[in-house]
């Protein structure tokens, strides 16, 4: 006898693959098409990398996603004879969990290298006469809206719903199946996993989010040459009181990688990796030591330093 929990989770399979199917001939080759001639400029044919990274990580998506649907569709269709745990959500689940990872990275790489905006600039007209059928994949798409915008969201949406139920779903069987059953160890694991990568997800997300609205605060200049696809912003000043001595920057901007400091027309950027930081005795200050500067970070709560 299959749980309600399996016959959700073939439900949820089910309209994910035919999402991520639209999403392929409705966003992500049109997107590859409008790029289809080598772009002049670097940064065009970075876009264009990232576009058709991406089109494989979904290519990838979709494919185990289908595995997944096949193995729950047999053991609905046989539950005396098929156990549980043949489920590929559950015989497999690092594998399933590396290639949603491997979707996300490459989703929010394009999100900071601003490639759907860049893509849908090319053939504007053509994204104008879609939105229609863009709303398909989204739960509402602003008719006043950019292009990039919508495109940005018609990727977002349908990953965050099926992450978000594949976690509700795995800790509801989870939950429903008793200790001794065989299965349970593979149940749990799941269910642990893909908690996990919905708290991944989340953050991925809004750091991409946060990073590329960063870019749009910046001089063109200053975003050249801070911009790579797999930078992301971390903290940024302006949202929190610190000051900066004795160099006096008047912003710094904590990366995953690098340490920018903001002084008038110059930037001084430091390796995160050869940074050391002291903190001070009454924990609000830290002494940064770097090879090229020292300087100090100060702020009234020791809150904002953390």
């Amino acid at each position: 006898m299959c749980s309600p929990q399996e016959a959700a989770l073939l439900q949820l399979e089910e309209v994910f693959s035919a999402t991520l199917a639209r999403i392929s001939d409705r966003v992500l080759q049109p997107l590859l098409t409008a790029g289809a001639s080598q772009p002049s400029d670097p940064q065009g044919r970075e876009c264009l990398r990232l576009l058709q990274q991406l089109h494989g990580c979904a290519q990838q998506l979709w494919e185990v996603t289908e595995r997944s649907l096949r193995a729950l569709r047999e053991r609905l269709g046989h539950p005396d004879a098929i156990g549980l745990e043949s489920l590929l959500l559950l015989r497999e689940a690092d594998h399933v969990l590396q290639v949603h990872m491997e979707y996300i990275e490459s989703y929010t790489s394009c999100v900071v290298a601003q490639a759907f905006q860049k893509a849908a600039k090319q053939r504007s007209r053509y994204w104008r006469d879609q939105r229609k059928d863009l709303r398909q994949l989204l739960w509402g798409v602003s008719p006043k809206g950019s292009m990039g915008t919508a495109l940005v969201q018609a990727l977002r949406q349908p990953l965050t719903h099926h992450v978000q139920k594949y976690a509700l779903l795995l800790l509801s069987l989870r939950d429903t199946i008793g200790e001794c059953h065989p299965a349970r160890e593979l149940v749990v694991h799941a269910a642990t996993l893909f908690g996990d990568l919905q708290s991944f997800m989340k953050q991925a997300l809004d750091q991409a989010e946060a990073t590329q609205a960063l870019w749009h605060t910046l001089s063109s200049r200053l975003r050249d040459a801070l911009c790579t696809p797999a930078r992301r912003l971390l903290q940024d000043s302006q949202d929190i009181p610190v000051t900066v001595t004795p160099l006096r920057a008047e912003r710094a901007l904590l990366f995953d990688d690098v340490l920018v400091l903001l002084q008038g027309h110059s930037v001084h950027t430091f390796d995160l990796k050869l940074v050391w930081v002291d903190p001070e005795q009454d924990g609000c200050a830290v002494h940064l030591l770097t090879p090229e500067e020292e300087f100090f970070f100060g702020s009234k709560s020791p809150q904002d330093l953390v």
